[in-house]
């Protein structure tokens, strides 16, 4: 028997989310999270991973009713690595952008195939690929407009160019970090993060950016602790 309602949300563009041809903005990813908030109407726990950790930060900050965010290792805490998760500071990923999506057709036909969503999912764990993640992700990646957001991810744009000064450093509420190691991100500002009131880290050892597949008791023992501490 679970102990609290949980809702999952998908972003715009994403899962089983509609997928049109607009253009997708960190704003329009928060507003989603706050249109459930509103619709909610409650007090709410929210728990975020990796990129969809700057939304939780920006959505908190935007309704009080975010009582607590629980990050689960986020973007945003430092220097990202490979260049395709840092917006560039004078146009926000726009020429990038531009030139991934003239070619966005083919360039999307190649990342969606299994090997290459094996390849990237193997950089998030460190043991197998789990194999319904990867066939919930070539699903994913067949339905209409799939194309369309992937191309905003990977120019930058979805990302803040500074989150850690626009977004985490700014959170008041009860904050709590999983992470170990990451292909992706860095933490390299997490140590300044949890010097603030409220905030704090736990290491999920052994694990590489999706600690929930590989580590689940270990990541529920601490989302319990952490929320059981919560007023």
């Amino acid at each position: 028997m679970g102990t609290r309602p949980v809702y999952a949300l998908e972003w715009p563009g994403f899962g089983s989310s509609d997928r049109p041809d607009v253009t997708y903005t960190k704003e329009l990813m928060t507003a989603a999270l706050n249109a459930l908030i509103e619709r909610l109407n409650t007090d709410v726990d929210v728990v975020g991973l990796s990129l969809g950790s700057e939304f939780v930060a920006r959505a908190a900050l935007l309704d009080r009713r975010v009582r607590s965010a629980a990050l689960i290792s986020p973007s945003g805490l430092g220097n990202p690595r490979g260049g395709t998760q840092e917006a560039a500071a004078d146009d926000g990923g726009q020429q990038l952008y531009n030139r991934l999506n003239a070619f966005s057709t083919p360039l999307y036909a190649v990342i969606r195939t299994r090997p290459s969503i094996q390849y990237f999912l193997s950089r998030s764990f460190r043991g197998p690929v789990d194999g319904g993640l990867i066939d919930y992700s070539l699903d994913t990646t067949r339905q209409p407009g799939a194309k369309y957001a992937p191309i905003y991810f990977i120019s930058g744009r979805l990302f803040t160019a500074d989150a850690y000064t626009d977004l985490y450093s700014r959170l008041s509420i009860p904050t709590l970090v999983l992470y170990d190691q990451d292909g992706f991100v860095s933490f390299d500002r997490l140590q300044e993060f949890t010097l603030r009131s409220g905030a704090r880290a736990v290491r999920i050892e052994g694990t590489d950016g999706l600690p929930h597949f590989e580590k689940l008791p270990e990541v529920r023992a601490a989302l319990d602790a952490f929320w059981a501490a919560q007023p």
